[in-house]
């Protein structure tokens, strides 16, 4: 039950922030589509840095400016949490609930659903470092090789993660809606009592 009353005018309509209709349903299928791109992109490139790359030497590619080198990373950005590993696994988990939950039950924007997908995938491949990578379950250390000055060693899943927040923060500053039903609201206004 969603609580509201059925009536000749809102028959037929979906309860604002809840898209089940067609449009809601394929933008959150695009997103998951996207989030499992990148994840097994993220995957694939985790295996060629434990197959290529070395903990031990940095491989230049731009000179200084950007490198590869193979890191076992315990925590999250420059390594914060890294002696509560589990509790990183935690909020991880959590976090990657949130970006679904709010996938499949607030968006119906394409542009949204994008970048969560992006989000999410990330999420997921970071995540599945920490649940099945050594040293445990819910220990493991995110393989990280991406090398710039001044900056966290990271992988690909951190740049679609990055990217998935930049167009979000970019949607909320422009006033782009996750949502019709929140165009609609907005484009409304404060009704006067």
């Amino acid at each position: 039950m969603t609580g509201e009353v059925s009536s000749p005018h809102n028959a037929g309509r979906i309860a604002p922030g809840v898209c089940r209709d067609k449009r809601g349903l394929r933008v959150s299928l695009t997103g998951l589509a996207l989030a499992l791109l990148v994840f097994f992109a993220d995957q694939a490139s985790k295996a060629w840095a434990l197959s290529s790359l070395s903990e031990y030497q940095r491989v230049d590619i731009l000179g200084r400016f950007f490198g590869l080198q193979l890191v076992f990373n315990p925590g999250a950005a420059w390594s914060l949490g890294g002696s509560s590993t589990w509790l990183v696994t935690i909020l991880q988990a959590l976090l990657a609930c949130g970006i679904s939950f709010y996938l499949f039950r607030k968006v119906d924007d394409y542009a949204w659903g994008i970048a969560l997908g992006l989000m999410l995938g990330g999420a997921f491949g970071n995540l599945y470092d920490r649940l099945f990578r050594a040293p445990g379950f819910a220990h493991g250390h995110v393989v990280d090789f991406f090398v710039l000055p001044h900056w966290p060693i990271f992988n690909v899943a951190d740049v679609f993660i990055v990217t998935g927040c930049c167009l979000i923060v970019l949607f909320v500053l422009s006033n782009r809606p996750a949502s019709r039903a929140a165009a609609r609201a907005a484009s409304a206004g404060p009704r006067d009592e």
